[in-house]
């Protein structure tokens, strides 16, 4: 009975301490039970007996993936949410890169702004999604100047509750700590708050290494990173999106699932060339877009 008791505990049951007969355990079908009737809904269902159960308890419930089969499931799933059409979809990862002070930061935000809406960005329709927006980069001053000023561009009311922001400038969190604090903000604004972020903007990525916490930790920077991304991922479900310099993070660029990258056109100032490389969309044709101040037009 200790062991029971012990391993509904840990999986999160509610168990009631004073009662440990073992009788009481038992089901019997067709009996009445506090004015219920009880019925047999399966057989040859689980374990054999406790010894067996107990066997199957040390192995699997240790709080990791179990082995799935196949056959579990006729039909294969139903697709996740698109978020970016022929892009991205919740819970992938896609990096941004473009050459250095070419205007990542204001790309970043203005496809935050894009999803809120439902707007297209860079030529790709979105759906409209609450956006979460980590700014690591800029004062909380700045960041809303600018937001303002790419809503003022394209004709939206930069004022939207579907655009949140979280500011950790100056914050000093390892990767995983970032990661726990991001997970843990988006589940208390959902329980707490009504929004439902299905989308993490990380701006800018490099950040997270440069504060003593992260550089006392040994490791390579880009796996620190993308360990951080996997953990948000695996506790939120949401897509992440960041951006670097072209062939910063080459690392990043191999493990994303999208990548898009802008590079200029020679001889040009503000003509640049897009490129996307997607693990489960076609490649995309490549095409030109324009920087006009404060933001790109295809």
């Amino acid at each position: 009975m200790d062991f029971l008791f012990k391993t509904l505990e840990d999986q999160g049951f509610k168990v009631d301490p004073i009662n440990r007969n073992p009788n009481m355990m038992a089901r019997m079908p067709g009996v009445l039970r506090g004015g219920k009737q009880q019925y047999l809904i399966g057989l040859e269902q689980g374990a054999k007996d406790f010894q067996e159960w107990r066997e199957w308890v040390e192995y699997s419930l240790d709080g990791k993936p179990l082995v799935e089969l196949a056959s579990d499931s006729e039909e294969p799933p139903k697709k996740d949410a698109s978020i970016i059409e022929n892009v991205l979809r919740t819970g992938e990862f896609f990096l941004f890169t473009a050459p250095p002070k070419s205007g990542k930061s204001f790309a970043l935000m203005d496809l935050g702004l894009s999803i809120c809406y439902g707007e297209d960005w860079f030529g790709n329709t979105t759906s409209s999604n609450d956006v979460l927006f980590i700014n690591f980069e800029l004062t909380k001053s700045v960041f809303l100047n600018r937001l303002h000023l790419l809503g003022g561009t394209r004709g939206l009311n930069a004022s939207t509750p579907k655009f949140g922001f979280l500011n950790l400038r100056g914050t000093a969190l390892s990767p995983i700590e970032t990661a726990q604090l991001i997970a843990k903000r988006i589940e208390g604004a959902k329980k707490l708050e009504n929004h439902d972020y299905r989308i993490v903007i990380i701006d800018p990525i490099s950040a997270v290494l440069h504060n003593p916490k992260s550089m006392r930790l040994t490791g390579a920077p880009h796996q620190m990173l993308m360990q951080m991304i996997d953990t948000i991922i695996a506790l939120t479900g949401c897509a992440v999106v960041t951006a670097c310099n072209n062939d910063e993070y080459p690392y990043l660029c191999n493990r994303a699932d999208s990548v898009m990258s802008l590079t200029p056109v020679e001889g040009s100032l503000d003509l640049y060339q897009i490129n996307g490389n997607f693990r489960e969309f076609p490649k995309m044709i490549a095409r030109e877009c324009s920087w006009i101040y404060p933001r790109f037009i295809v």
